[in-house]
């Protein structure tokens, strides 16, 4: 049985959203899997009765905008060092 041909594209990213969620210019919304970066300052994730209603989760919010600052502006660095290849199995 041959071996699966991966068709290589180039994604365009139209923004980054903080540490751990981008945009592509197709408007979908893409989360890195296995990173939890702090939330950007007006994240509705941290509002007041967003942050009570997730109190107990294990996916709580992480409000530490001076480090959702940081860990956007590490994304974003990274994602110029070249280009994002997204590879589909046919």
């Amino acid at each position: 049985m041959p071996s699966p041909i991966l068709l290589a594209a180039a994604i365009c990213i139209a923004s980054v959203h903080d540490g751990d969620t981008l945009r592509l210019c197709s408007h979908e919304r893409i989360r890195l899997q296995g990173v939890d970066a702090p939330e950007v300052r007006g994240s509705p994730r941290c509002s007041p009765a967003s942050k009570r209603r997730l109190a107990a989760s294990p996916t709580r919010p992480w409000c530490d905008y001076r480090l959702g600052d940081t860990s956007q502006a590490a994304l974003a660095k990274f994602l110029e060092t070249g280009p994002i290849l997204r590879s589909d199995p046919v």
